[in-house]
């Protein structure tokens, strides 16, 4: 299997695609500079302290307010992170009210019949160190944690922690090689670099690297931690102090292996920070990321256009003429598998709803990373019997392994409907599959098409006449557009005619996403980048 990341820089946002074997797996759009991103860590302070749900609202800069559960102020981490915040508050010349406030708290805890609501650890206007853990979804702000943690490729760093822990699979892996060395090397590695009152867990990818990459890593997280203390010291009011890595360079840390062929990217700044990031890990791939500069879409080029538009709709139909019907409500997605003509395939009703689930397994879990969908999934296969639902939820759980969110697949009821919890971190990937009216646009007011070339010359023609030195333009059309304008023997398409006419060579772009009937004109001058 190969697999090639496509990342499409826009204006406005970036969108990530990943294929294997040319097939769309993986979809993530982001906002260029989002506001609130996973992995961002703010300076917060307390809204309310809301004691019936033993929780607390924050405020962390934005409108809506940050949501601390009780759970997640992360124990010890949390009365660290207090105490750190309460020094460099006093280095600020403010250290008699921080320490009275400070003792006031302490004696408030220790007099609280119930340690364990958090209306006995905050209260309203206390500052917190917290980090995005799920990003804002729909009208709910973001849910956060004191447990502060910066990520990296081979290493997680825990500022309010101690400790070495190491990935369960990599324990797994010298279990059943019956060798434990690898383990004790990275542990005596780690442990003589570690500086105290620091928490190390070393995740799979670390297995078998160069002692030399590990100790670069833990040096560059340590670094960002220093950053973040810089930060508190100049930061008065609740905002961000600390921004994640972009999600493209977050994509590629957690997912790249063997497997990648080739990353291309369409925007200079970011292919050299990939370009960089990659040669930071030390990949012996020197010439995988390429940098896409041609006027074709990107999308387009690759295939990922018509992908989104086939599988991102409601209705998606697979092999043998099946299809799903993907519904999302507020609490939870719900998926029905319908046989379609798949149901014609064998006289044998038994087989057939066999055949439709398996293969309906197969699309179901990659559209479940393809849409990035999380929190509850039913899904509502074809009645079978015990033994093939055995079969159907063994197969389901094999095929959820390449799925690097947490999740849990429970075993099929006596109706045949499967319920799968897939970690929810960031809302689900949403794309709009269906296009404006060709003809009216929305507006419900028809234009006759048959003038669509000749409202294209008019106004090639007004550009021309504007501009009288102009000697290239480009004409941006739907396929069948440009299909149409270069139909006819050399010399006498229309495309020829217009360039004959105007003394001008134009070059035309094929754009899928354009509805059908618009186009676009740019004059040489704004292309000249391209």
């Amino acid at each position: 299997m190969e697999s090639h990341l496509v990342i499409d820089v826009k204006d406005d946002e970036t969108v990530i695609a990943l294929l294997e074997d040319n097939r769309l797996v993986e979809l993530q759009r982001e906002e260029r500079n989002p506001e609130c991103a996973l992995g961002d860590i703010y300076l917060g302070r307390i809204r309310k302290v809301r004691a019936e749900i033993n929780a607390a609202l924050v405020n962390i800069g934005f409108k809506q307010p940050a949501f601390l559960s009780y759970n997640a102020l992360g124990g010890s981490s949390f009365d660290a992170s207090r105490k750190l915040l309460k020094s460099i508050r006093s280095e600020k010349g403010r250290k008699e009210g921080r320490q009275a406030e400070a003792t006031k708290k302490e004696e408030k805890t220790k007099s609280s019949p119930d340690k364990n609501k958090i209306d006995s650890l905050l209260d309203k206007n206390d500052e917190v160190l917290v980090q995005v853990i799920k990003e804002p979804i729909n009208t709910k702000g973001a849910t956060i944690t004191t447990d502060i943690s910066f990520t990296g490729r081979y290493m997680v760093l825990k500022p309010f922690g101690s400790g070495i822990h190491i990935s369960q699979k990599i324990k797994d892996i010298c279990r059943k090689e019956k060798d434990n060395y690898e383990i004790i090397k990275i542990e005596n590695l780690i442990a003589s670099i570690k500086p105290d009152g620091f928490e190390v867990i070393v995740r799979t990818s670390a297995l078998g690297r160069d002692s030399r990459e590990l100790v670069s890593e833990l040096k560059n997280l340590l670094n960002r931690w220093e950053e973040v203390k810089r930060s508190l010291k100049t930061t008065k009011e609740p905002g961000r102090i600390h921004k994640e890595v972009s999600r493209a360079i977050s994509f590629i840390r957690d997912s790249f292996n063997d497997t990648y062929s080739k990353i291309t990217v369409n925007d200079e700044e970011l292919y050299r920070e990939i370009k960089e990031y990659i040669s930071f890990l030390d990949i012996d791939k020197p010439n995988i990321v390429e940098y896409y500069d041609k006027p074709k879409p990107i999308f387009d080029a690759f295939g990922i256009t018509k992908q989104i538009k086939s599988y991102m709709g409601r209705n998606v139909t697979y092999k043998s003429g099946a299809y799903l019907v993907i519904d999302t409500t507020e609490a939870m997605h719900v998926i029905d598998v319908n046989s379609g003509t798949g149901s014609r395939k064998s006289p044998d009703q038994k087989e057939n709803a066999y055949n439709v689930n398996m293969l309906a397994a197969e699309e179901i879990a990659r559209q479940l990373r393809l849409r990035d969908m999380g929190g509850i999934i039913a899904i509502d296969f074809i009645d079978m019997e015990q033994p093939e639902c055995d079969e159907l939820y063994k197969y389901m759980v094999e095929l959820m392994k390449n799925d690097r969110a947490s999740h849990t697949v429970l075993p099929l009821n006596k109706f045949c409907v499967m319920q799968i919890t897939r970690q929810r971190v960031r809302p689900a990937t949403k794309v709009k599959t269906e296009e404006a009216c060709p003809t009216c646009h929305g507006t419900g007011k028809a234009k006759p098409s048959i003038l669509l070339t000749d409202e294209i010359e008019e106004y090639l023609k007004r550009v021309v006449e504007s501009n009288r030195s102009l000697k290239k333009v480009t004409l941006v059309v739907h396929p069948f557009v440009a299909s149409y304008i270069k139909r006819g023997s050399w010399g006498k398409s229309l495309l020829n005619s217009w360039k004959r006419t105007y003394k001008v060579a134009i070059k035309v772009i094929e754009n899928q996403s354009y509805p059908l009937l618009s186009y676009e004109i740019e004059e040489a001058d704004a292309l000249s980048n391209e």
